[in-house]
């Protein structure tokens, strides 16, 4: 019955090219071709996995909407092998203002869809204290420096000691949100920490 009304109310339709679907996915058949797979790489001692360069689709589909992020995080699912072994799921968190401002937060909805499919648990152990900085007014210098202590633990992270982690977002671009963060993740004295997003800027 929800699903006939939500065909009718928003009709399913490609996320890049806009083509009408079948059935509500990301992505029609043809542009899920075009995601072109990336190697992972290492930023610092953190391994972050992407599915692939912040390209034609997928950059159209970053910070776009709630359900565009649940099937981001479907996506991640299917196409991250590191998940695979995960203990825990630790969206990386944005700060309240931005999530007042939008509704939700796409890091914590990826991480729970990615939760739901998987049955690996999600930690809301981080804090972001300090709101991100406005994209392209900002040197990468600039950006690590205001980002050093843009994070906080909750006062209890001992759920993921010994655990191994894996930090969810929807794009790497400097990586230096992410190293931060893995630092702060790293004071509950996890396993492993490694990183899965959906787009990384090469480069």
């Amino acid at each position: 019955m929800l699903n006939s009304l939500l065909s009718v109310l928003a009709p399913p339709f490609c996320g890049h090219c806009h083509i009408f679907l079948t059935k509500r996915e990301l992505l029609c058949s043809s542009c899920f071709e075009n995601i072109e797979s990336v190697f992972s790489t290492r930023i610092g001692p953190l391994k972050v996995h992407a599915v692939s360069g912040y390209d034609y689709p997928l950059s159209s589909l970053i910070n776009k909407s709630y359900e565009t992020s649940l099937q981001l995080g479907t996506l991640l699912w299917e196409r991250s092998v590191s998940l695979l072994e995960a203990d825990y799921l630790i969206p990386v968190p944005r700060h309240t203002s931005e999530i007042l401002k939008k509704g939700y937060s796409a890091s914590v909805v990826m991480a729970q869809e990615i939760s739901r499919l998987s049955g690996i648990p999600v930690s809301e152990c981080i804090q972001r204290v300090k709101p991100a900085l406005k994209k392209g007014l900002y040197t990468k210098v600039e950006h690590h420096r205001y980002t050093q202590d843009a994070f906080r633990v909750v006062p209890d992270i001992s759920e993921i000691e010994g655990k191994r982690v894996v930090l969810i977002d929807e794009v790497c671009s400097s990586g230096s949100t992410l190293v931060e963060v893995a630092k702060q993740v790293g004071l509950g004295r996890p396993r492993s920490i490694e990183a899965v997003v959906a787009c990384r800027m090469l480069g």
